[in-house]
């Protein structure tokens, strides 16, 4: 059973670099609230999804999916096995990689963040 972690909202990036030579400092580099294609489906896509996690217990299913507003079509789904440290109170860094997700149209898509079914945060992503 798993406390649902206190989800300091999603940022969408192209990618989450690590630098190792100076104390492990993060670094978000292209974020994005919306992508624009000239042709549809698009080609696949891929990029970062990330978020600062806090309060959560003990461990279960972490799932994030990505759902075409106003057709309710599911086009991309992630999941694994999520074990929150210890430490509740202490910000815990998420990083997802999407790596094939087409998006069939333009519109609003919805990326949704579950931890053990329950919803933890979610934001729309414009596609134009």
């Amino acid at each position: 059973m798993i406390q649902v972690p206190v989800v300091a909202g999603l940022t969408l990036c192209e990618q989450m670099t690590i630098r190792t030579g100076g104390g492990g400092r993060m670094s978000l580099e292209g974020i994005f609230h919306a992508r624009r294609f000239s042709q549809y489906p698009t080609p696949w896509q891929s990029f970062t999804v990330y978020g600062a996690l806090t309060a959560g217990v003990g461990e279960g299913v972490l799932k994030l999916t990505i759902t075409r507003l106003g057709t309710n079509d599911t086009i991309y789904t992630y999941q694994r096995w999520y074990a929150h440290p210890p430490e509740r109170l202490v910000p815990v860094n998420l990083e997802i990689r999407v790596k094939t997700c087409a998006f069939p149209a333009p519109g609003r898509y919805l990326i949704s963040l579950f931890f053990d079914n329950e919803l933890a945060s979610e934001r729309t992503l414009l596609i134009l």
